[in-house]
């Protein structure tokens, strides 16, 4: 072989392997760019994820909305019965896979498999609801926390505020501590307080012994909420709110009584 010959045979060598290297680099650019078109935040999976996330939405308020139909087909467009709208849940969403609640201005609707919250209006508007709205107060009666600014006591139940009226009628100030709401609270809704029939309160309250704290904070029959008296802390709403709050007394009235 002579010499043009085998430095020919190199050359061609050394342009295949250069062709080969710019080759697997493209196939890499096409690859990265093939995973971020179906793995991106805009991309084809997640379209298809939030595609299917909407559609089972869509199936899930049109089963609260039929069910809220038939309930009132069977009420005969009176008030909704709790057990004969969770019997309509049962029949559209099958047995089990939902959990209604009492909301005081309307009902709440859990579904136990997607973990999802809806809330349902007088007025039948059905919203999502955040799952916090669920957690319920695992010390009731008790505050969690320091009651220091970086700390402080957390209000989780209707109870934890009847608490602290008790404890502020009882004397105790609570001066220099510091207190937030840790989820918004319905006098109404079964979901702000830990138990509606604990008896805990009652002579607090002023009422019979068989009347569970629910009804006696919301009865006209009763006096309802004490105000918290003579409360020197500071109380941090913390984006969350205080709703049908009920009192019938000839003193101070509020949330509050005048110091």
């Amino acid at each position: 072989m002579g010499v043009n010959q085998e430095i020919g045979l190199k050359s061609q060598k050394g342009i295949t392997l250069i062709a080969l290297v710019i080759t697997i680099i493209v196939l890499l650019i096409f690859a990265g760019i093939t995973i971020v078109t179906l793995t991106g935040e805009n991309g084809i999976l997640k379209q298809a994820d939030n595609a299917k996330e909407q559609t089972e939405i869509a199936r899930e308020k049109e089963i609260i909305a039929l069910s809220v139909i038939g309930a009132k087909t069977k009420e005969d467009n009176s008030n909704i019965e709790k057990s004969e709208l969770q019997e309509q849940l049962d029949l559209n969403a099958g047995e089990g896979k939902t959990v209604l609640y009492d909301d005081g201005d309307g009902w709440l609707v859990y579904f136990i498999d997607t973990q999802r919250v809806y809330s349902v209006e007088d007025n039948n508007i059905i919203q999502e609801s955040s799952l916090q709205i669920l957690e319920k107060d695992k010390t009731p009666g008790e505050f969690d926390g320091s009651g220091m600014q970086n700390d402080p006591y957390v209000i989780m139940s209707i109870e934890d505020l009847v608490y602290l009226s008790q404890m502020t009628n009882d004397g105790n100030t609570y001066q220099y501590k510091y207190f937030k709401l840790g989820k918004t609270l319905n006098f109404k809704s079964e979901l702000s307080y830990c138990n509606t029939q604990t008896k805990a309160y009652n002579d607090f309250l002023g009422v019979p012994d068989d009347i569970g704290l629910l009804e006696a904070l919301t009865s006209n029959q009763y006096a309802g909420f004490k105000p918290i008296a003579n409360f020197w802390g500071t109380l941090d709403g913390n984006n969350n709110s205080i709703k049908n709050l009920y009192e019938h007394n000839n003193g101070n009235a509020g949330l509050f009584a005048k110091r």
